[in-house]
């Protein structure tokens, strides 16, 4: 009899001890969840898109005539300004009545003759200096008055940078003793000669026929 209530008192102390342990330790895992949270970084708000001020670019469909398109020009309180050069077919507009350049774009991609509406957006380079860790000594690209030098006295290569970075199409011919193609400005870019061979006529104020 007595092994049994031994038994039974060490089950009830087993118990309670038990959920002792639990009530103690309960509090610290409520408390401790939301302290190990962080708070998430506040999205950064994208730039706005430069426009300009009461003009629309605007693309008809191909089969409008030129009669309805001036109609619609007017409707919309706009007036043509110019037609752009290339093949995009875009003409640009101008806003007669102050509205936003934006709204007034949504309101012509609702008419079913308008392809193409937007307002005239700013387009802006990045900043073009090379990555070259050099570039600040070569005077001919860009003379600063770099080691005592002529400030101004280079090629304008920065200014040409400004307007086009060149093209991988465009073959350039060197004339020189050699030309190491590991350098990492030449590396990938060797031109390799599709026809070996074939003979080019070169026009320079002089025809000169060269094998390559």
């Amino acid at each position: 009899m007595n092994s049994v209530h031994s038994r039974k008192a060490i089950t009830v102390s087993l118990f309670l001890s038990y959920s002792f342990i639990i009530l103690l330790c309960t509090p610290f895992a409520v408390s401790g969840g939301p302290s190990v949270r962080k708070a998430g970084k506040p999205m950064q708000e994208q730039p706005l898109a430069r426009y300009r001020a009461g003009e629309v670019l605007v693309r008809f469909r191909e089969a409008v005539q030129q009669k309805d398109k001036d109609s619609i020009i007017k409707a919309y309180g706009t007036r043509r300004k110019r037609q752009l050069q290339g093949d995009s077919n875009l003409e640009q507009l101008e806003l007669t009545t102050g509205r936003d350049a934006s709204t007034a774009a949504l309101e012509l991609l609702q008419n079913p003759q308008v392809q193409f509406a937007e307002p005239n957006f700013l387009i802006s380079k990045e900043d073009l200096t090379p990555n070259d860790p050099q570039f600040n000594q070569q005077w001919a690209l860009q003379n600063t008055g770099q080691n005592g030098g002529q400030f101004g006295s280079d090629i304008k290569a920065g200014a040409a940078w400004d307007i086009t970075t060149g093209s991988t199409s465009t073959v350039i011919a060197v004339i020189d003793s050699g030309i190491d193609f590991t350098h990492p400005d030449l590396t990938n870019n060797q031109w390799v000669n599709p026809k070996p061979g074939a003979v080019v006529t070169i026009r320079s104020g002089r025809s000169v026929r060269w094998q390559l």
